[in-house]
């Protein structure tokens, strides 16, 4: 007696070449990492475009204050600013920490 080893077609060991690269849907899900990526960083610029850097002399200029003071203003932290150069670089203050800074309490002016 002879046995018949029936085989379906959807089971049957795949003859194409072995895949290379990446598993199924990885692909897809790649991409779409990407775009969440693409909206955060698009968020951050329109937030950074909204909220624009000013110069200590811009800075003086609304507070009335010399340059002397802003500059003392920053190293004691009382307004926070951010350095163009990490050695020697130029003050640069955010609106809106200045808004924060003008409507905190008048006595740490």
């Amino acid at each position: 007696m002879e046995r018949v080893l029936l085989v379906e077609p959807a089971l049957a060991p795949a003859t194409s070449q072995p895949s290379r690269g990446r598993p199924a849907g990885s692909r897809s899900s790649y991409f779409v990492k990407l775009e969440e990526q693409a909206r955060q960083q698009a968020g951050l610029k329109a937030q950074l475009l909204s909220d624009p850097c000013l110069r200590i002399a811009e800075v003086e200029a609304i507070l009335g204050l010399g340059y002397g003071a802003v500059r003392r203003l920053i190293t004691s932290g009382q307004l926070k600013a951010t350095r163009t150069n990490v050695k020697n670089g130029h003050y640069r203050i955010r609106t809106s920490e200045l808004y924060r800074y003008l409507s905190g309490p008048a006595n740490d002016r």
